[in-house]
């Protein structure tokens, strides 16, 4: 899958537990935003950063990552070390430990769209009223029309 023509959406994907990116088919070609909610930073450095996931995911098209829960900034900045890395100078970081869901989606949606991504994947636990609720407002950003 190459950039949505013009008009097309992104494909929304929704994964859980943090394993499923493993599932997924990564490749440059496969122009990405990735949805994090971190609710735990060291957990997060563990698993995505010391695990060598984070550098393997730029390599496989990553273009965006968003990072969403109260220790975001701090696994955030660990994740600008890990990009600069491995030369990645156009992959976007972001946090947002305060902003609601809503208004993350709204950021991810629209940065997709603009940038031409092909799908967004989201790393958000169902189990969680915070991950339902993103997850909620992530599927009415990225396809207005879906019912969920």
């Amino acid at each position: 899958m190459t950039a949505p023509a013009d008009g097309e959406l992104p494909e929304l994907r929704l994964v859980w537990p943090i394993d499923g990116l493993d599932a997924l088919a990564w490749s440059p070609r496969e122009r990405t935003a990735l949805v994090f909610v971190v609710e735990n930073a060291e957990d997060f450095d563990e698993r995505v950063l010391r695990s060598g996931l984070a550098a393997r995911l730029v390599q496989g098209g990553v273009e965006l990552f968003a990072l969403v829960g109260k220790e975001s900034e701090q696994a955030h900045d660990a994740l600008d070390w890990v990009v600069e890395d491995a030369g990645a100078e156009d992959v976007i970081t972001s946090w947002h430990d305060e902003d609601d869901p809503e208004d993350v989606a709204s950021f991810v949606a629209a940065s997709s769209h603009a940038s031409g991504l092909a799908r967004v994947v989201a790393v958000v636990d169902k189990a969680t009223r915070s991950g339902m609720r993103l997850r909620e407002h992530l599927a009415k950003a990225i396809r207005p029309s879906a019912k969920t």
